[in-house]
């Protein structure tokens, strides 16, 4: 084995993290949350969720890590989180002030527009 096999074996992620996964440039019109090893996979999960709302196509859909944002883990399957098996949740629990989801929720508010 090489030094960069070795290196390279180091850089891949064996957790899983929260990602954003939205289509064009604003994830406010809809995005879903998914649980993947990296942004590569995360978008191979999100895309055939997103492109039926957006109609949009592979080049347009995003993933965004969600740093810090373990509170999420909260919201997935506790079977797949488990086995460590990518997965993704459709609609997350919304904030009831803003709507959006991403933050963590205190009450009726978020940390996002609190």
């Amino acid at each position: 084995m090489g030094a960069g096999e070795d290196r390279r074996r180091k850089m891949i992620s064996t957790k899983l993290h929260p990602y954003m996964v939205f289509d064009g440039d604003d994830p406010e019109e809809g995005a879903c949350l998914v649980f993947a090893h990296n942004a590569r996979e995360a978008r191979l999960i999100g895309f055939p969720r997103v492109s039926m709302w957006c109609d949009g196509e592979w080049i347009q859909c995003h993933s965004r890590r969600l740093w810090n944002h373990n509170f999420l883990f909260g919201e997935g399957d506790p079977e797949k989180l488990a086995a460590n098996e990518p997965h993704c949740i459709e609609s997350p629990k919304a904030c009831k002030t803003c709507r959006l989801w991403g933050g963590q929720i205190n009450g009726d508010m978020c940390s996002l527009c609190a």
